[in-house]
């Protein structure tokens, strides 16, 4: 009751008796700790990704952080772009500080799906700089632990039809991108039903609304080749994935 008590304190109080709790010779039970720095974080005035930032900080240095600890940090750097331009860097080097930390359980799958969600809404970046950057967690989520979520991210990029220096050309090759992944994201859970990267309805939409983008002559006819993939594997391998509203 007292620790309840006092994770529900004030900011000021609450950092200090919780760094007091943590700095003294007791020896916490791993729940308490989890609780501790859980109280850090969801106090009312570390609102801020700064404040957030320096909660994790300190919860590095007296080695009781946690995943949750890490992933608090990248949900808001993904969640709140526009309050930081530099965000997807920030989460990109946090990422990469986490994959080194020895004392930490390797990144889980939303580590990455957060940093390429981070750099989808980089909108000051150019285009082609964005979708590098993603495509490159992208890969190194695969090289890790993947998840459908990491990919549909990336496909999100793809279609947000910002044209950048390449015009035209650009958003038709991203288009062609988002598509040879819907394909390779198809043929892997062929080859593999219980793997983590089965497309769902999402996964479809957004190579729609890649080719969407485009505005040139053949964009119908590859829009109904998406339909009729979607629908074709609903029919075959996934009942779940059907057309929608978005579709």
């Amino acid at each position: 009751m007292a620790l309840q008590r006092l994770l529900r304190s004030p900011y000021p109080q609450l950092v200090r008796k919780c760094c007091s709790l943590l700095q003294s010779g007791n020896v916490l039970r791993e729940r308490t700790r989890g609780a501790v720095s859980q109280g850090c974080f969801r106090s009312s005035f570390a609102t801020s990704i700064g404040h957030i930032e320096e909660r994790l900080e300190k919860l590095i240095e007296l080695r009781v952080h946690t995943t949750h600890d890490y992933l608090v940090v990248l949900q808001h750097l993904a969640e709140n772009p526009e309050a930081l331009p530099d965000a997807a860097i920030r989460a990109e080097k946090l990422l990469n500080r986490w994959e080194k930390d020895v004392s930490s359980p390797d990144p889980p799958s939303e580590a990455y799906q957060r940093v390429i969600e981070a750099w989808g809404k980089a909108h000051h970046e150019k285009p082609n700089f964005v979708q590098t950057r993603a495509q490159r967690w992208l890969i190194k989520s695969s090289e890790h632990q993947t998840s459908i979520e990491c990919f549909n991210a990336f496909l999100d990029i793809c279609s947000k039809g910002r044209k950048g220096p390449g015009g035209k050309k650009a958003l038709r090759e991203r288009a062609q991108k988002s598509e040879a992944m819907l394909e390779y994201m198809m043929s892997s859970q062929r080859r593999n039903p219980q793997g983590n990267i089965r497309p769902n309805t999402e996964s479809f939409n957004f190579v729609i609304r890649s080719w969407t983008r485009c505005r040139n002559e053949n964009v119908v006819d590859r829009v109904e080749n998406i339909v009729r993939l979607m629908t074709d594997y609903g029919d075959t391998t996934d009942k779940q994935v059907q057309p929608n509203e978005k579709t």
